[in-house]
């Protein structure tokens, strides 16, 4: 029956074909065959589920550390910036370390003249020595030496005070770098790292304006000393004798840091001490005369102008009066704030005090004390004429 069924269809689909010139010329539209499926659409039908990459965690934090942020060039210029102010710094310790080479040559060049003079003398010659007056003129030409070294000094420390403003903005510059939006993890890193080299850069920078201060003060007293000393050599050498001590006013002083000098101020805290001064009577030992008082309540206080008016006033109505530096700083916290607190009062103290001698005061005329308060809540720097 169903062989019989089976082949009317064929029959008919065959007369259908044999009566359509396009289906036959086209090819059939349905084909039935028991042949199997060709290769190519048997993959494409029964295709297994696409299998995707194993992700590692190794994998995870590279994408997590990878590329750049919108503030890292940001970074790099701040990074920039604290490698000039680096060479700066080299720079200005070569230039000082050949200073003070030359100086200790010319110095002792200088002696060893003058220490002929003085045994020529001593031993007695006749007046007007051509040999004496050749070692005087080499002194002299030593001396001048020396006060062309001091004009290289006076640079540095312009430079020096330049250098620390820069370094102090480039410190401020770099925190602020820390709120900016759209960093990365690593970007806070790398602030991390520029802001611990700005902070070592400025370190540096203090001890070197320090040693600056330090040279300058003992070549002014120098060549003072020694100006004289040549003007008494220059007269016994045209005497040919010996005249004066010479050599006995060589003395080196210093501002020291110390605890209340002798006939100072009384009291440990800077309150004790103004209410100790009368300002309607001169300043003495007794009566400290308050002059100025510095707040370094930021990263940058200028009071340069403010200082140099208030000393050049004191320096005219009292020529003969000593200076006392007081570094407050707060005393509440625990022992380790204290510390720091205390180390940055000596700073403070310590650029005051290179302030002051650029201004022209004698380091000898200036003390230096350092106090704590419980009262004030930053380091203060106060000035008292005595």
């Amino acid at each position: 029956m169903r062989t019989r069924i089976l082949a009317r269809f064929l029959a008919s689909a065959a007369v259908l074909l044999a009566a359509s010139p396009v289906m036959a010329a086209n090819g059939p539209s349905l084909v039935i065959s028991d042949q199997p499926l060709p290769s190519d659409i048997y993959e494409q039908i029964y295709a297994r589920p696409t299998q995707y990459p194993t992700v590692s965690g190794d994998q995870i934090i590279s994408s997590l550390t990878g590329g750049q942020s919108m503030v890292a060039g940001q970074i790099a210029n701040l990074q920039n910036q604290l490698t000039s102010v680096q060479t700066k710094v080299a720079n200005m310790t070569n230039r000082l370390n050949a200073i003070e080479t030359q100086e200790t040559t010319v110095a002792a060049s200088y002696y060893a003249d003058v220490a002929t003079i003085n045994t020529q003398l001593q031993a007695g010659t006749t007046p007007g020595n051509p040999r004496l007056v050749a070692r005087l003129n080499s002194a002299q030409q030593n001396l001048s030496s020396l006060e062309a070294q001091q004009a290289g000094l006076n640079t540095l420390s312009v430079e020096a005070s330049n250098l620390s403003s820069e370094a102090a903005f480039l410190l401020e510059s770099t925190r602020s770098a820390y709120a900016v939006s759209g960093a990365l993890d690593e970007d806070h890193i790398r602030l991390a790292q520029i802001e611990d080299g700005v902070q070592t850069a400025l370190v540096f920078v203090e001890r070197l304006a320090n040693r600056i201060t330090d040279n300058l003060a003992r070549a002014t007293l120098y060549l003072r000393a020694e100006t004289a000393n040549l003007q008494t050599l220059s007269l016994g050498v045209a005497k040919g004798d010996l005249y004066g001590k010479s050599l006995s006013n060589l003395i080196y002083n210093q501002a020291t840091a110390n605890i209340a000098a002798a006939g100072g101020p009384v009291g440990g805290t800077v309150e004790q001490v103004a209410l100790t001064s009368t300002p309607a009577m001169a300043p003495t030992p007794a009566n400290p005369r308050p002059l100025a008082k510095i707040r370094f309540d930021r990263a940058d206080v200028k009071y340069e102008e403010s200082v140099n008016s208030a000393i050049r006033d004191a320096l005219e109505k009292y020529p003969r009066s000593r200076y006392e530096i007081v570094a407050v700083y707060p005393s509440s916290g625990n022992a380790a704030s204290a510390a720091i607190e205390s180390s940055k009062a000596r700073r403070n103290a310590d650029k005051v005090l290179r302030s002051l001698a650029q201004m022209g005061l004698e380091a000898e005329r200036v003390d230096i004390t350092y106090t704590p308060s419980t009262t004030v809540q930053s380091g203060e720097v106060h000035i008292y004429v005595r």
